[in-house]
């Protein structure tokens, strides 16, 4: 599952998620659950249903990548969840990547830091918990955007 939150340019403004995961129905209650929560607005595809566009850090607050996730750029070979994480990354230092994955894998966990997320959390995490990251990396992400 991918989650993707773009930069807005006002504190007040919600904050726009891109979700993209399988299986899809992971994908769907991650979704529905996020929908739900104040302010979070949602939209979630199937790996196999988008390309990741140069500008995808424009489009959204945060990223949410979950890193099973393997989906397929125009005319490239397929991209895993730790390539979109570093080509995010180098798109912008300010969008806030978490990654979802087995919180056991420690291994897993470092791979996701490596290449540029800022969180890795455990595919079981509260929806409580995961909105409270969110919501913090998004405000962080705004405030140096703003200030510099």
């Amino acid at each position: 599952m991918h989650l993707f939150i773009a930069y807005s340019k006002s504190f007040n403004v919600g904050i726009n998620i891109f979700i993209a995961a399988n299986p899809s129905l992971y994908r769907f209650k991650l979704q529905r659950l996020l929908s739900a929560c104040h302010e979070l607005r949602v939209q979630a595809l199937s790996a196999g249903e988008w390309t990741c566009p140069d500008n995808l850090h424009l489009q959204y607050d945060a990223v949410l990548i979950d890193s099973r996730t393997i989906f397929h750029q125009i005319e490239s070979t397929p991209w895993n969840a730790f390539r979109l994480a570093s080509f995010i990354r180098g798109c912008s230092e300010l969008v806030p990547l978490i990654m979802l994955g087995n919180g056991e894998d420690l291994e897993e966990k470092i791979r996701g830091l490596q290449h540029g997320c800022d969180d890795f959390l455990d595919r079981s995490v509260s929806v409580e918990e995961l909105e409270c990251r969110i919501r913090n990396l998004v405000k962080r992400a705004r405030r140096q955007a703003a200030f510099g």
